[in-house]
């Protein structure tokens, strides 16, 4: 038998959908930097394997570097990722200094904060450690 659905029962589960795969709204137009660092850090700069941001990519993790927060350090990158970086995104929340060896050793470079370095003179899969501080404004 044929049963027949009401315009009110239509509606409420068209609502019910809705609240179930979720609607977009202005609260994904800017959604907040990714905070799944193995140390709960937020997403502040990627190293890619090639220049011109080509080949793996290297997530680069540390708290907000705002207000009076101290440098933070990474002392030693991953060791697969050791001396593999040509190129790097950084994102508006920290400024990097890159190594040339490990425990900050060596010759160093400063990336300012938002910046897109398609290449790295002298730095070309050279980078061992990193260093994230407060943008200068």
């Amino acid at each position: 038998m044929v049963q027949r659905t009401g315009t009110k029962a239509l509606v409420t589960a068209g609502a019910c959908l809705a609240l179930l795969i979720g609607t977009a709204g202005v609260a994904d137009a800017a959604p907040r930097p990714e905070r799944t660092g193995p140390h709960g850090g937020i997403l502040v700069a990627i190293g890619y394997e090639h220049i011109n941001f080509e080949g793996e990519r290297y997530p680069f993790y540390a708290d907000e570097c705002r207000g009076n927060a101290a440098p933070q350090h990474q002392d030693v990158i991953e060791e697969r990722w050791n001396d593999r970086i040509s190129s790097i995104h950084t994102l508006k929340s920290c400024a990097l200094i890159v190594y040339e060896h490990g425990a900050l050793g060596g010759k160093w470079n400063r990336l300012p904060a938002v910046g897109a370095y398609a290449s790295l003179p002298g730095f070309n899969d050279m980078i061992s450690s990193v260093s994230f501080l407060r943008p200068q404004v």
